[in-house]
This record gives structure tokens, C-alpha cells and sequence, in this order.
């Protein structure tokens, strides 16, 4: 076990090397900028229970995964690098446990080479660097069944409340864990299981019995059925795509090494493995069947797809095992980590720009406006009350699943000549967006965007 956890130690060590460097770029004007300001309001309202988009509650999901996020703004400020490395060191942490599941239940080999595959796939090396709630839950997923292998029960029952309080519905994988060994006739002491669940309860159930104190009939409302079952029938962003996508997603970023876990998922078949193929069935399917899908939701299936791969390769050929296994590795290394990534949009670092001049030369209670795109990166970066303007009818989300308003392109006089002061950040290409404004004043400018504001020469 001690050399376990030296190996444990040394990967957690490597991994967070390679997720660390380079964290200081502009956020994404999405979930990023979202997850990082609400990490800020949680601070500013001194409430970590709820949390907020411009001081308005958002019900859509727990705080589990804003809570480190929160932490790390506490200590180091709200820099891009210390909000980051949370999500880097969760992905390293991620590696190390990976390792120890492996070669708690197949041997050292098996996980070191899981390890080494996870931390240099694809998708768990982007998202180890980019802010999604779903490095924390899949760190979160695997200490459960860690623990679940080790007959750690009420370690077992913490991850699975912990996972619920990071994200409902999926954040229930760690029950297929009991249900798996009862059907395989090896049930769990009734006693330490029962222990185990009101362990779980504990944890996540006052949070969701507070929020609905607090907010009655539409916390349920939002927190279940207009966010899971919107996000199950309708498609998000109009992207739509079909059950196949993450199975061509895995293709398009994985490359050969889905093939090698294929052949390992089979491989576990013939070994009668279930907890693999359950884990890789509960994860993929529910998430294939439902209408919005997006690569970063599959993590949770990664650890398992890298411990199959890295079954069938030290394992399936005896002899050649250790070979095989690093050259699995090492292919994966070659095709995800040594390639030059383009991990920045060229409009991050302009916006990031113009929404800090904005939040310099304005007061706190200006408007910024922000037309033809999110306003997330703006309302970080600015500290200003910011508004989205859509060009487009499908702008309008109706029953929006993201924080923040939008108002169509009709509303912008109205919605200006109410806040005598007011910033605007628009592309270059939508300038007839401002025509019935009147007169507007240039404040600043970048490629393709404008600063511009109803004050000349704008001063704190």
C-alpha cells in the first residue's frame, strides 16, 4: 500500500505539472467566465449556499463545484491562474486516484498505465485546464469507487453526497455500485450500507431542503424539471446532433485509443468484469439519449475507458504487456499532448481588454451592454451589470438555462434611454445595431470589437 502511494503521489506530482502552466489566459465567454463570477458573488454575498448571477439566485445546480472555486478567489484574488489551477489540481487529483482504483482492483500495472492514459487523453487534458463542473464530479465519481473497492462504505456514502451537491441526477452514479454487486450476489452489509445512503443524505439533502425553504415550488421547478428536462428534449445552443455523438467525439479526440478501450471493454466482458461495462453503460447512455450533449458531459467515462484500455494492453497479452502498455501511452502522448493546441478564441484576450477598460472609465452602477454576444466574460471582467443584446430570434432562449438577461435587438433604445450612462460593446461588423441611438462616443477599440458609451470622454 505504501508503494501505492508514493506511485499515487509521483503521478498527482506529473499531472499537475503538465495541467498547470499557461492558466493565465482570458476566460472563455462562457462557462468559464460564468462558473469564475459566480465563485465572486459567492464571496460578495457571503453565501455559499446559493448561488448568483448578478445578485439574482440561479437554481440550476448545486454550489459543490463553485465552493473550491470560491476558495481559491478567498486566497489568491480573482485571476484567471488561481480560479484554474482548482480545476488543474482536481484533474491531477483525478490521475492519482485512477491509479489507486486500478491497482487496487487490477494490479500495479494496469494502474499506472490507466493513470498515464486518463492524464494525457484528449478531453481530460482541455478540461483540466478550463473551468466545467465536470472534472470535480469525475474526481468525485472515481474516490467513490475507490472507496467502494476498498470496502470504504461510508467513504462510499460522503463522495456519493458530495456528487450530488456537484450535480444532480448524473451526480448518482456511485449507486450502481450496490445495485452491481447485488445482482452479482455479493451484497454489502445491510447495516454499513444503510449507514453508508443516510451518510450521503446527510450531506446533500439540507442544501436541497434549504433552497426549497427559500424559494418554494420553483426551486423544484427549475432545479429538475425545467434544467433536466429541458436540457433532455430540447437541444442547447440549437446544436443539434444525434445518439452517436459521443461515440463520434471519441473518435474525432481520442483517435486510436477508443479502439484499444473498445477491445478492453470486450475484453472485460470475457472476464466477466462488470464493473466497467456498467460504469461506461451508466455514464454514455443516459447522457447519449438526451438532446444537449456536449464532449466535457463524456469525463465521466473517461477513467473508466482508460482502465480498459489499459487492462487489455498489460493483460491481455502477458508477455508483451508492459511494451504494449507504453506504447498506448506513448501513442497518446504523440497524438494529445505534443501537438500544439489552440486552446484561446482570438476574441477571449479582446474582450477581457475592453470589458477592463469598461469596468475603469465607468461607475459601479452603469449599464454595459454587450450586443451579438454572451455577456459573461464582460460582467467579470467589467464588474458592471451587464445584458446581452440578440440580433437573432433564437437569441431569445424563452426559458433560459443560462444566468444573465438577453433582450432583443428591438428593446435596445428603450433599454437605453432608461440608464442616462451606459457602455456598449459591440462587433464591428453589427454597428447598425446602435443606428436610432443618437449620438455615441468611441471609449475604446480592438480588432473586431467596440467600446463605445453615451459619455464623452467617460471618468470614474
Amino acid at each position: 500500500m505504501r508503494v501505492h502511494i508514493a506511485w499515487a503521489i509521483g503521478l498527482l506530482l506529473a499531472a499537475a505539472a503538465l495541467y498547470l502552466p499557461g492558466l493565465d489566459r482570458p476566460f472563455a465567454n462562457s462557462d468559464e467566465a460564468i462558473f469564475a463570477e459566480m465563485g465572486c458573488q459567492m464571496l460578495a454575498h457571503h453565501d455559499p449556499l446559493t448561488l448568483r448571477w448578478q445578485g439574482e439566485p440561479q437554481l440550476l445546480r448545486p454550489p459543490g463545484s463553485v465552493w473550491p472555486l470560491a476558495g481559491a478567489i478567498a486566497l489568491a484574488g480573482p485571476s484567471e491562474r488561481a480560479i484554474r489551477s482548482v480545476v488543474a489540481l482536481e484533474a491531477a487529483v483525478g490521475v492519482a486516484l485512477v491509479f489507486l482504483l486500478g491497482a487496487a482492483r487490477y494490479g500495479t500495472a494496469v494502474g499506472a498505465c490507466g493513470a498515464a492514459l486518463l492524464a494525457t487523453a484528449d478531453r481530460y487534458y482541455v478540461y483540466a485546464r478550463y473551468i466545467e463542473t465536470d472534472m470535480l464530479l469525475t474526481l468525485l465519481i472515481v474516490a467513490a469507487f475507490l472507496c467502494w473497492q476498498r470496502g470504504w462504505l461510508y467513504g462510499w456514502g460522503a463522495c456519493l453526497g458530495a456528487c450530488l451537491l456537484t450535480k444532480q441526477v448524473v451526480g448518482a452514479l456511485p449507486l450502481v455500485l450496490p445495485a452491481l454487486d447485488l445482482l452479482g450476489r455479493r451484497p454489502p452489509p445491510r447495516r454499513r450500507l444503510l449507514g453508508a445512503l443516510g451518510l450521503a443524505l446527510a450531506l446533500a439533502l439540507p442544501w436541497h431542503l434549504f433552497e426549497w425553504s427559500q424559494h418554494g415550488a420553483r426551486f423544484w421547478d427549475t432545479f429538475l424539471l425545467r434544467n433536466i428536462g429541458l436540457r433532455a428534449r430540447d437541444p442547447m445552443h440549437g446544436q443539434h446532433t444525434t445518439p452517436l455523438y459521443y461515440a463520434h467525439m471519441l473518435w474525432a479526440r481520442e483517435g486510436p485509443i477508443v479502439l484499444v478501450a473498445l477491445l478492453g471493454t470486450f475484453y472485460a466482458a470475457v472476464r466477466r468484469d462488470g464493473l466497467l461495462l456498467v460504469w461506461l453503460f451508466a455514464a454514455l447512455v443516459p447522457l447519449s439519449l438526451a438532446a444537449s450533449r456536449f464532449d466535457y458531459y463524456a469525463l465521466i467515462a473517461y477513467p473508466a475507458l482508460a482502465l480498459a484500455a489499459a487492462r487489455v494492453t498489460t493483460q491481455g497479452v502477458p508477455r508483451l504487456g508492459p511494451w504494449l502498455g507504453a506504447a498506448v501511452v506513448a501513442v497518446s502522448i504523440l497524438g494529445h499532448i505534443v501537438p500544439t493546441r489552440r486552446e484561446q478564441e482570438p476574441w477571449d484576450a479582446q474582450m477581457r481588454g475592453l470589458s477592463q477598460i469598461a469596468g475603469r472609465v465607468s461607475r459601479p452602477y452603469d449599464l454595459l451592454v454587450v450586443i451579438d454576444q454572451f455577456a459573461y466574460s464582460p460582467r467579470f471582467y467589467s464588474q458592471r451589470y451587464s445584458i446581452k443584446i440578440g440580433l437573432r430570434e433564437q437569441d431569445d432562449p424563452g426559458l433560459p438555462l443560462l444566468p444573465g438577461p438577453v433582450e432583443p435587438v428591438a428593446r435596445l433604445p428603450a433599454l437605453l434611454a432608461a440608464h442616462p450612462r451606459w457602455f456598449a460593446i459591440t462587433p464591428k461588423r453589427d454597428l447598425f445595431a446602435l443606428h436610432t441611438l443618437g449620438t455615441v462616443y468611441r471609449v475604446a477599440e480592438s480588432r473586431d470589437y467596440l467600446l463605445l458609451s453615451s459619455l464623452r470622454g467617460p471618468a470614474p
